[in-house]
């Protein structure tokens, strides 16, 4: 009789302990789940601002791009036309000497 309260007390102690043991684990994986949650919410954010910035940047780059809007780029820079191009011939004797 002494042993079967002896096996009982054993049996529900490790049950008990199983059970607290199980109920902690749940409660750390609820935890870790929460934070991967939030932190996966927070890559779709900053993913969707590169999305945008690089659809802005691609917009940019096509109007920059555009011919027309090149030469009016140069002609607020002030750059002309040229019309005549000019070369300076050396003779083949001519070699630069560093002192």
């Amino acid at each position: 009789m002494a042993g079967k309260k002896v096996y009982s007390k054993i049996f529900w102690g490790t049950s008990l302990w199983i059970l607290i043991s199980l109920v902690v684990f749940y409660i750390f994986q609820v935890i870790q789940l929460t934070e991967l949650g939030f932190q996966i919410g927070e890559y779709e954010r900053g993913l969707e601002k590169s999305r945008r910035e690089i659809a802005n940047l691609e917009t940019s780059l096509s109007r920059d791009s555009n011919l027309e809007n090149f030469e009016k780029k140069l002609e607020t820079l002030g750059y002309q036309e040229i019309d005549k191009i000019d070369y300076l011939v050396a003779p083949g004797s001519v070699v630069a000497k560093g002192e």
